[in-house]
């Protein structure tokens, strides 16, 4: 695992220090929240499970959509 130095543009307090960034394949320089996740590599965990809920609530509205056409079609058969 490579280590690079931060550069000074990069700093953002006006303290100066040593500070060094471990770069991973396939991984960016990411900060806060995303660089903990990194770290502990639960981002692709994170990203699966948002992906999982995305779909599930797609199918649930298509689902529904689905069922009220049918319900419309109905309601129109038992009116005309």
């Amino acid at each position: 695992m490579p280590l690079q130095q931060a550069p000074d543009s990069l700093r953002a307090d006006s303290i100066v220090h040593s500070t060094t960034v471990a770069t991973l394949p396939g991984h960016t320089n990411a900060t806060g929240p995303a660089k903990l996740l990194f770290e502990q590599d639960k981002l692709y965990t994170v990203v699966a499970v948002l992906l999982i809920v995305w779909l599930g609530l797609a199918a649930l509205l298509l689902r529904n959509d689905r069922r009220l056409d049918r319900l419309e079609k109905e309601a129109r058969r038992a009116d005309g």
